[in-house]
């Protein structure tokens, strides 16, 4: 079911439940934005997305969102990074754009992820909002606790019970422990293990080489040289994951090795990206202790003193398939596209033309990528 095909049939229901509320716009106060999605994002009744839909009024029906007042994906993530989330982790989002009916709505999506609960380390008053430290919001069916309120007891242990995977598998705790990026010691130079459960560890199991010419996008960094690492990921002693590490920028930087990939019809361009979906993009994570939302500005995230690696990110596989398709139906995008004018000056003896067009190619198709997630993924 696509987006828009589950938002419709929600505004059908004629009723808010436990993972969606419906807007006509969009908040005044940037602190009632920050506590609907906390609430939405504790909501431990719902596995699965849970929705903030903008542009629906109070008889359910779908009139579409104001332009004046509008707040971006950028400006709300921003606002989420700045409001003090305990121990740095705030909600998951993403923004949509929609068509019902003729009708343009914005869907704050909040992905259902197991940092729950989440709250605040400190007090938060701001235009008269208050969201006091340590309270533990959540949703029950079309309500969210009072501010003056806690959420349930019952509800609380369960937030807990998901934060620490105690239903689950060790492979499912696993990819909830990595999330816990400050809940991990170090004990010696490329061996980790999870503090509350020390049976879970993550260690180097084959020693670090280097790579012969490098990968086309090592090459962007501002050292050419790139080296491969082995990680294993263990609970006690079974073997849950491998994964293949990257260091670049002479070992300054370390990744998971991202996938590569080619537009059809056009195998020679060449590019290389993350799903969002994926454990290597949970190890991407966890090795550079940042949340999912910041690898989304490529051009930032894998910056290498000031020199941008060329490496996308998208939400699943089939997100990127459907991007290989609209560039290969449009090629005349990619040829009109700006790539980093950084790449004009990469210089060195493992860097000849072909390494350079792959690479061009790579940061032209970063700037698509967004502008074909503003225009709401066209076909």
């Amino acid at each position: 079911m696509s987006l828009e095909e589950e938002i419709e049939s929600l505004i059908v229901l004629g009723r808010e439940g436990d993972y969606w509320d419906f807007k006509q716009q969009h908040h005044d106060k940037i602190g009632d934005l920050i506590r609907d999605i906390m609430c939405l994002a504790n909501s431990v009744r719902h596995k699965g997305d849970r929705y903030l839909i903008f542009g629906v009024n109070d008889a359910m029906t779908a009139v579409g969102v104001p332009v004046i007042g509008r707040r971006t994906q950028v400006q709300i993530i921003d606002a989420l990074s700045h409001a003090g989330f305990a121990g740095h982790v705030y909600p998951d989002v993403y923004l949509r754009e929609i068509v019902i009916n003729g009708q343009t709505l914005d869907i704050l999506v909040i992905k259902d992820t197991p940092e729950k609960p989440f709250y605040l380390q400190g007090e938060y008053h701001q235009a008269g909002v208050r969201i006091h430290a340590g309270t533990i919001y959540a949703r029950v069916r079309d309500r969210n606790t009072a501010v003056n309120e806690v959420a349930s007891v019952s509800d609380i242990e369960q937030m807990w019970r998901e934060r620490f995977g105690l239903d689950q598998s060790p492979m499912q705790r696993l990819t909830q422990y990595i999330l816990d990026v400050e809940g991990w010691e170090n004990v010696e130079e490329h061996h980790w293990h999870y503090k509350q459960f020390p049976e879970f560890k993550i260690v180097s199991i084959e020693e670090a080489f280097e790579i012969e010419g490098g990968e086309y996008w090592v090459r962007a960094g501002t050292n050419p040289r790139g080296f491969v690492e082995v990680f294993g990921c263990f609970y006690h002693q079974t073997l849950l994951k491998k994964v293949t590490i990257i260091h670049y920028d002479e070992m300054r930087v370390t990744i998971p090795n991202p996938e590569t990939d080619a537009i059809p019809g056009a195998e020679t361009n060449i590019f290389y990206s993350f799903a969002a979906d994926s454990f290597e993009f949970l190890m991407l994570q966890f090795l550079r202790k940042r949340p999912a939302n910041f690898f989304f500005d490529s051009e930032r995230a894998f910056a290498s003193r000031g020199q941008t690696v060329p490496l996308l990110v998208f939400d699943n596989n089939d997100q990127r398939e459907r991007f290989k398709k609209f560039i290969a139906k449009h090629p005349e995008r990619v040829s009109a596209a700006q790539y980093d004018t950084l790449y004009d000056h990469l210089r060195g003896p493992e860097i000849n033309d072909g390494v350079i067009e792959v690479i061009k190619f790579g940061s032209k198709l970063i700037r698509l990528l967004a502008q074909w997630k503003a225009d709401g993924e066209p076909t």
